[in-house]
């Protein structure tokens, strides 16, 4: 089996995977939707990467993108939690701030901004280079660097090749 079709069915499973836990169910229906929606988009990004002469992303560490995918569902529970407590307080008010990552991988740089997007409270605004322009909900100073410190130590580690 080449290379490009072991990374294929990685994408796959990991796809799958992650609409499992989002649907928060297993049953029939939720299995076969998630199933025929994974090939649909699968698909679908076949043809895009050939429509613009792209390359697909050869995923290099798989065990990098395991531990990237755990950080940020266990960021995502976290955060859901601390926003919870945030709106019962009365608590909105917003910041936008900017943080530049240490790393220069595009792929990388798309999935921190997407994890981002993805934690309750944060909104990734804008991506330009290594900079990432993110809304969030924040109080203080102190809750805007809590955000970076997550961001740069946790989000951006697997992808620097650091031990867990």
């Amino acid at each position: 089996m080449t290379r490009s079709w072991v990374n294929r069915i990685f994408k796959f499973i990991l796809l799958y995977i992650f609409w499992i836990i989002l649907s928060g169910e297993i049953s029939w229906r939720v299995m076969v939707t998630g199933f025929l929606s994974v090939i649909f988009v699968q698909i679908v990004t076949e043809y895009s990467l050939r429509h613009v002469k792209s390359n697909h992303v050869l995923i290099r560490h798989h065990f990098h993108i395991l531990w990237f995918f755990g950080i940020v569902l266990l960021e995502i529970f976290l955060a859901a939690y601390q926003h919870i407590q945030r709106v019962l307080a009365g608590e909105d008010r917003s910041v936008i701030f900017e943080i530049k990552l240490n790393i220069s991988d595009e792929f990388a740089i798309a999935l921190i901004a997407n994890a981002i997007t993805l934690t309750p409270g944060t909104l990734t605004m804008q991506v330009h280079e290594q900079t990432l322009t993110i809304l969030g909900f924040a109080e203080s100073d102190e809750e805007v660097e809590q955000i970076k410190t997550v961001i740069i130590e946790k989000f951006q580690k697997p992808f620097l090749g650091g031990d867990i």
